[in-house]
């Protein structure tokens, strides 16, 4: 729930190259749309993004990248998508993760001191 739908992989009979085709969102450009925002409308939203991760991490898949430009919202249909899941990965335990990932204004505190667990 939450996470942006990938409809299709369609390539480019000349170049080969691979396009992905997503679901659409209607989204407003966050800038935009905050400043509208009840607090209620944020509560929900939060929820809503915290049940994307729920699902993601429930099946050992760590997104990498939370950061406002990752999330879609179409106020209209109150949807949100979690989107650009390029630097996800399987988590395993044990093993030790490159944290030089993420944007550094959105990277959890854990990974600004490079704790070590």
């Amino acid at each position: 729930p939450n996470i942006i739908q990938l409809l299709d992989i369609v390539r480019d009979p000349g170049s080969r190259t691979p396009s992905l085709i997503f679901e659409y969102v209607n989204n407003t450009d966050f800038k935009v749309l905050y400043p509208t925002l009840t607090d209620y409308d944020i509560r929900y939203y939060m929820f809503e993004l915290i049940k994307a991760l729920d699902f993601c991490h429930s099946r050992g898949i760590m997104h990498r990248d939370v950061k406002p430009h990752n999330v879609m919202i179409d106020h209209a249909k109150r949807q949100l998508r979690l989107i650009d899941w390029g630097l996800a990965e399987f988590y395993f335990p044990g093993r030790e993760y490159n944290v030089r990932v993420a944007s550094r204004y959105f990277k959890g505190p854990e990974l600004l001191v490079d704790l070590q667990v």
